[in-house]
């Protein structure tokens, strides 16, 4: 495909230029440590497989944070863009060099690959047949891969440095056919939203881009962090990204990106909601957070058991907990790096390129979490009879064969609500593998060891994801923002919300048509 599109140039003597710059999301940008060489992150590669497939929490904090002694370097790790033979692998030999030099090498090829070769390959013929004036009309795409363990703040200043080599690589390539230069579009996915906004607000560059397309983006960060810092990620992709909360913690809490994809002080739900945790008996929510800012009011608190980040986890290769202090405080400072970035930004235009289109799924096929909610049973008081001793061999033995009996305890529910708001530790987590996940409250059990007694006690489950969206990021991310933004739910051509994995987002037909719509909308008038 590259090759047809290089032909063609030679036919168009006056050809219309149009830089694209793409910006992936999390976890698809292929890092390696700085200081090694050794690519650490390439998920689907056979090597990554075998790193991360058996790796325990403290291997995957050495691999992407730094060894036991070390907290949060934003230098620790960068892009891994291969080579130009790597990258030739995938576009054809003749062509590596250019793709490399453009950044394509640096991002995971099966996640965006395929996404990067439509935008010069297909769009443009997408345009022509709208208007045959863009039959010479040819899109150059760049991309900027990133650090995303690190801070989004930092990546928009690589993003403001791609966006100007793009502009002055495109004209280069066609300078000696008179070119007419378009004003260069952006376009992100997920995380790389973030990094896109902080672009348009700092970048020496952003006013010379004529708009901003974001794709599945978690605009005020996302309830589903605090599930996965809680109890880990779900399905195929948790071999990688953790299983447990442990797993995700022991990288996450290390990582300002990370942390900056957790709910910010401006997030509400599909409904306008800002209390996005909520705690119930049955169906009935009794309390609801954040009561404030949740950095203060829910992240770097030490004194609730639905804290998201336990100090023991933070670094499992430490134990003792005076040694475990200066992880905390990094943790708190990666933390405050988070709520600066979200406060830099705010909910209002100011914070979103002027020209700006936004694309999400708002489709209940893929469950998302727009809140998390605790859900409690009734407590339960189960009377236990006095033991009997029991003989054997001529020896009374020790074998408890008292006698119980369960019953509902509604009573019970006021000291329930009072110990899920505010205690520190439950008495137990009730775990499968990882979800659901939930705590075990003692509410004043008396079982004395040799007379007759009873125990009251609840559990509370973490729900399930029940919101619209495509399974990471829900539809309200893209419904609560300001109304200067044209924002859209993906159509289906055959009618009715398109539905799509977030992490598919832009192999979807239906976005592409909706990417290629919009693209049409902002050049058209430039010729």
């Amino acid at each position: 495909m590259t090759g047809a599109i290089d032909e063609a140039t030679e036919l168009c003597r006056n050809p219309h230029v149009l830089p694209v710059v793409f910006v992936p999301g999390i976890m698809g940008s292929r890092l390696r440590q700085r200081g090694s060489g050794e690519n650490v992150w390439d998920p689907v590669s056979r090597g990554f497989l075998w790193q991360y497939a058996a790796a325990s929490a403290a291997t995957r904090r050495a691999l992407l944070i730094g060894p036991p002694t070390a907290t949060f370097n934003q230098n620790f790790l960068d892009v891994d863009h291969g080579d130009s033979a790597r990258m030739g692998e995938f576009v054809g030999a003749p062509f590596g060099a250019e793709k490399h030099g453009r950044g394509w090498g640096g991002l995971v090829w099966s996640f965006y690959g395929p996404f990067m070769q439509w935008l010069e390959g297909t769009l443009p013929s997408l345009l022509a047949r709208r208007n045959p004036s863009m039959g010479c009309l040819f899109v150059e795409a760049f991309a900027e891969p990133y650090n995303w363990a690190g801070d989004n703040g930092v990546a928009a200043q690589g993003l403001d440095r791609r966006v100007a080599q793009a502009v002055t690589d495109s004209k280069a390539k066609y300078a000696d056919r008179s070119p007419r230069m378009l004003d260069p579009i952006v376009i992100t996915h997920s995380m790389g939203g973030l990094v896109g906004r902080a672009f348009a607000k700092t970048g020496a560059q952003a006013g010379t881009v004529k708009a901003v397309i974001h794709g599945a983006m978690p605009t005020q960060g996302s309830p589903a962090a605090y599930k996965r810092l809680m109890s880990g990620f779900e399905g195929a992709a948790s071999v990688a990204l953790g299983i447990t909360g442990a797993e995700v913690t022991a990288v996450g809490a290390s990582s300002p990106g990370v942390l900056q994809l957790l709910p910010s002080q401006f997030h509400e739900d599909r409904s306008g909601d800002q209390k996005w945790l909520k705690f119930s008996i049955e169906d009935q929510v009794f309390h609801s957070e954040p009561s404030g800012d949740p950095y203060f009011g829910i992240y770097a608190r030490e004194d609730v058991w639905w804290r998201p980040v336990r100090r023991g986890s933070i670094n499992p290769s430490v134990t003792d907990p005076i040694a475990l202090q200066p992880f905390w405080t990094s943790y708190l400072g990666n933390l405050q790096i988070a709520r600066n970035f979200h406060s830099s930004l705010g909910s209002g235009a100011g914070g979103f390129h002027p020209n700006t289109y936004m694309l999400y799924s708002d489709n209940i096929s893929f469950p998302s979490w727009d809140h998390v909610e605790w859900r409690a049973n009734t407590p339960t008081r189960t009377t236990l009879s006095a033991p009997e001793p029991v003989q054997v061999f001529g020896w009374n033995t020790p074998i408890d064969s008292r006698s119980t009996e369960d019953a509902p305890a509604p009573e019970l529910n006021g000291m329930l609500q009072e110990a899920m708001r505010s205690h520190r530790d439950h008495d137990g987590w009730n775990i499968s593998t990882s979800f659901p996940i939930g705590a075990k409250f003692d509410l004043g059990s008396n079982v004395p060891e040799n007379a007759a007694g009873e125990r009251l006690e609840a559990t509370a489950l973490m729900q399930n994801a029940d919101a619209a969206g495509d399974g990471t990021v829900h539809a309200g991310s893209g419904i609560r923002v300001v109304r200067s933004i044209e924002s859209e739910a993906t159509q289906a051509a055959v009618g009715g919300n398109a539905g799509y994995a977030h992490d598919q987002c832009f192999n979807s037909e239906d976005v592409r048509q909706q990417v290629a719509g919009w693209v049409f909308d902002e050049v058209n008038p430039q010729l």
